[in-house]
């Protein structure tokens, strides 16, 4: 039984080069002293990159309509990188973690992600 399967084509997906585009760009903003939170970003972003490479099986199982369930295909989601850009921002950017609207947006952009995490069933339109 296989848990991972080896993506052969990766390379030709846009997904892998948008994480090497945004762990390149976040590398190149980062200070010398990396913080703990920066080593657990970049951490996930690695996980994310290998979960490009080896992709784990997708879940064929069916929800019932408008109930809210994992997300298994979230690493293909254009979404959580979009936000890890944003993130990567906030972390790095001119905003100082005492003021109150980075904390404002950074509840924003963790949300964001988390609803990439769980999603809602839509209903299946059946053929005629």
């Amino acid at each position: 039984m296989k848990w991972f399967h080896y993506h052969r084509e990766f390379w030709t997906d846009f997904h892998v080069w948008l994480l090497v585009l945004l762990l390149a760009a976040v590398v190149m903003t980062m200070k010398a002293p990396l913080p703990v939170v920066s080593l657990a970003y970049l951490a996930f972003v690695g996980v994310l990159i290998l979960l490009q490479v080896f992709q784990p099986p997708v879940s064929t199982r069916q929800y019932p309509e408008g109930s809210y369930h994992f997300n298994w295909t979230f690493y293909r989601d254009t979404r959580l990188y979009i936000d890890l850009f944003v993130l990567a921002g906030l972390l790095a950017g001119p905003i100082a973690s005492s003021d109150i609207v980075y904390w404002i947006l950074l509840g924003a952009v963790v949300g964001s992600i988390g609803f990439v995490f769980v999603v809602k069933e839509k209903a299946t339109q059946k053929m005629a």
